[in-house]
């Protein structure tokens, strides 16, 4: 469902959809929503509910370091929080 009215005008729509989508990118990118969707997915994941990978525990520190090292390499040395 669109966050936006769909009984605007064309353009004032567009001017409207276009702010409400750059926002709602924004949040999307930011760290709180990986977050929550890491957290949703991992849950998922210790239950062996997902369709694609199964969890290993016993590989924990090989993803911490690779995440790490692309991380350092993409943010070019950004720390994130």
């Amino acid at each position: 469902m669109p966050l936006y009215p769909a009984c605007l005008a064309d353009d004032v729509s567009r001017t409207v959809r276009s702010s409400i989508m750059s926002a709602d990118a924004s949040f999307i990118r930011s760290l709180e929503p990986i977050r929550q969707r890491c957290a949703a997915v991992y849950a998922l994941a210790t239950e062996g509910r997902t369709l694609y990978f199964e969890l290993d525990p016993t590989r924990y520190d090989e993803v911490v370091d690779f995440c790490a090292s692309v991380i350092s390499v993409s943010s070019r040395g950004i720390r994130l929080q």
